[in-house]
């Protein structure tokens, strides 16, 4: 799923980062981590739709110095230490915009470490299940 424009510049407008909490308004950009880890949350939320059992995975939105970390650390991946949701406001369609009566500016975040662990997305995964699905659709015939 992309995020609405209007999401993305009221994240970084309102958020703050996952891994350190620096509000996401003094940094430069911004960017959204996958995590394998489990989502009970509705938005956002990734995952391979071909791939069974991998939807609803966790995301972080992380500040540009946690990014750059993260980026030059080699010795054991970086996983930030909160993961974000953001509620949306289903009762005006179209907006895309965050709210929710329970958190005041629509943002919520979970720890990281009370997350469910999912398995790992592999390539031969996403290969596996792409001729899988050419076979369903197509019989196994070259089209």
């Amino acid at each position: 799923m992309g995020f609405p424009p209007d999401v993305l510049q009221y994240v970084k407008k309102k958020g703050k980062c996952c891994n350190c909490g620096r509000p996401l308004k003094t940094t430069k950009w911004i960017s959204f981590f996958q995590m394998n880890k489990k989502a009970t949350w509705t938005y956002p939320v990734w995952g391979n739709m071909i791939v069974p059992g991998s939807l609803n995975r966790a995301m972080a939105v992380v500040c540009a110095q946690c990014r750059k970390r993260a980026m030059t650390k080699k010795a054991k991946p970086f996983l930030p230490k909160h993961a974000i949701e953001v509620q949306l406001d289903l009762s005006r369609p179209g907006t895309g915009l965050p709210f929710s009566p329970f958190q005041p500016n629509g943002l919520v975040y979970h720890k990281v470490q009370d997350l469910e662990d999912v398995f790992e997305i592999t390539p031969e995964m996403v290969h596996k299940a792409e001729l899988e699905h050419w076979h369903k659709t197509t019989g196994g015939r070259v089209v």
